[in-house]
């Protein structure tokens, strides 16, 4: 995405998250609940593999935008919804 914080660092779709902030990375759950809960506004390192090769970049955590809220909110919300029954 542009202007995210991993467009910033440099890192591109194809790069495969190794590590960030020391922690193994092995799906992209874990990579959220790792970047959930670090602090704002630091930067940490984070291992890539690109090209076939490993390489480190830094990357500053920002704030995630109200609209990704809203729309995790959501899927959350249909989720619960039992099949049969449209979301509002």
């Amino acid at each position: 995405m542009p202007n995210s914080p991993a467009a910033k660092a440099g890192l591109s779709p194809k790069d495969i998250i190794q590590s960030f902030d020391g922690k193994t990375i092995n799906g992209p759950r874990k990579l959220q609940s790792i970047v959930e809960r670090l602090e704002v506004g630091k930067t940490y390192p984070v291992k890539i593999r690109r090209d076939g090769k490993q390489q480190t970049v830094k990357v500053t955590v920002a704030e995630m935008p109200a609209t990704s809220d809203r729309i995790r909110q959501r899927f959350r919300e249909r989720k619960r919804q039992p099949k049969n029954q449209k979301p509002e």
